[in-house]
């Protein structure tokens, strides 16, 4: 008898918090988005302009993308945006 296995349940992240990252790609960056997903990035949105992609990662998936080359992994907290000037 087969026995259905109880696995690729969707994405529970077994391993802490995912963090914000910046992902910079030397190259060229549509070709490297394979990679990147492979690595685990949750892409958000992709900046092809300036060859950066925004996402999640896991601790696992971080380490496994800052091994690719020429992709460059930054903390989204580190990129301070101007806060908007609200009218007073």
């Amino acid at each position: 008898g087969g026995g259905g296995g109880a696995g690729g349940g969707g994405g529970g992240a077994a391993g802490g918090a995912r963090e914000s990252v910046a992902v910079t790609v030397d190259g060229d960056l549509p070709a490297t988005l394979p990679a990147l997903r492979e690595a685990g990035l949750q892409i958000e949105s992709t900046l092809t302009a300036i060859s950066v992609v925004l996402g999640t990662v896991d601790a696992d998936s971080r380490h496994a993308l800052e091994k690719l080359a020429g992709v460059h992994v930054e903390m989204q907290d580190l990129i301070q945006l101007p806060p908007p000037d609200e009218p007073q």
